[in-house]
């Protein structure tokens, strides 16, 4: 979060995640650097049980002199063909794809 292009610190962020199956509304507070960050899982029994197959969005956002800001992604949770047989491999891959998500996310509040 940045005005006039400095960083604004202690700023509530309200994200939006809709999964296909659940949505969920956490909220975090910018640090210093203008960067509010949250963390999700994706468990690898979920993957197996179908829950989290399909597309997925996240939407991060906040009011400041009455104006509301806000941007979005979208990502899709697939079936691995051939998934790694240990677990600690399948959590290594998902936190990849949710690493490249808030990457994104990042690199467009930059603009």
């Amino acid at each position: 979060m940045t005005s006039n292009g400095l960083p604004m610190e202690n700023i509530t962020i309200a994200f939006n995640i809709e999964s296909p199956a659940d949505s969920y509304l956490p909220t975090a507070v910018t640090n210093s650097s203008g960067i509010a960050s949250i963390t999700f899982m994706i468990l690898p029994s979920d993957l197996t049980q179908g829950k989290v197959l399909g597309t997925w969005s996240v939407t991060a956002q906040t009011g400041l002199d009455m104006d509301t800001v806000g941007d979005s992604l979208t990502f899709e949770v697939a079936s691995i063909m051939h998934a790694p047989e240990s677990p600690v491999l399948t959590v290594l891959l998902m936190a990849f794809i949710l690493t490249t998500a808030i990457a994104i996310v990042l690199g467009r509040r930059a603009c």
